[in-house]
């Protein structure tokens, strides 16, 4: 058997049944001691006297006794606590489908996905159609560029000052002007230098 969480919740009750009674006891033994000086201011000498401080002693000693185990229990709680495996859920097997069971669920249609709107297409600068269609980086960079590019002369333009004139990420540069120039949108004569077609 292993130790599961019900196990440690069972020594946990048991530790405070423990603790309850050291609750318990404790308050007798301090009822006891107020009964003895009660008894040794009164009548010192009597034979009550050593019958409530022999009652007070014995409570005294199952208390202390009471301590001892509530403090294994502390410690037992500790380790039983430290080897408790979690649940494992155990799955019910699924029923075992024949061939043809196999291929007529298949054949049924399932649907798990969103459809999102397509892209805008690709223009050229002539107003022609490319084959692909512009991601949002395509977009804001293509944007940025008819603002600062020409078709007569190639312009000089930084990665780091496109990326912060755009927003778009450093990293994401390089792969958005090589995509403009695949769809023939800009060309790029020499490196670090773009123009528009």
């Amino acid at each position: 058997m292993s130790i599961t969480p019900k196990v440690l919740a069972t020594v946990q009750k048991a530790g405070n049944a423990v603790h309850d009674a050291n609750d318990a006891v404790d308050k007798a033994a301090k009822a006891a001691s107020m009964r003895l000086m009660a008894t040794m201011n009164s009548q010192q000498l009597s034979g009550s006297a050593d019958k409530e401080f022999a009652r007070w002693k014995s409570i005294a000693r199952v208390l202390e006794e009471l301590q001892e185990v509530e403090a294994r229990m502390v410690d037992i709680y500790q380790r039983v606590g430290s080897m408790v495996e979690a649940d494992t859920e155990v799955l019910a097997s699924l029923p075992r489908l024949s061939h043809h069971e196999r291929m007529v669920s298949s054949d049924q249609a399932v649907v798990d996905v969103e459809s999102k709107p397509a892209s805008s297409p690709v223009t050229s600068s002539g107003g022609k159609k490319a084959k692909h269609t512009l991601s949002r980086n395509d977009k804001t960079m293509m944007k940025f560029l008819v603002s600062r590019l020409n078709k007569k002369t190639p312009t000089a333009l930084r990665q780091r000052d496109m990326s912060a004139a755009t927003g778009i990420p450093p990293g994401s540069i390089g792969g958005t002007i090589a995509r403009l120039v695949k769809n023939g949108l800009i060309t790029e004569p020499s490196r670090g230098t773009l123009q528009l077609r």
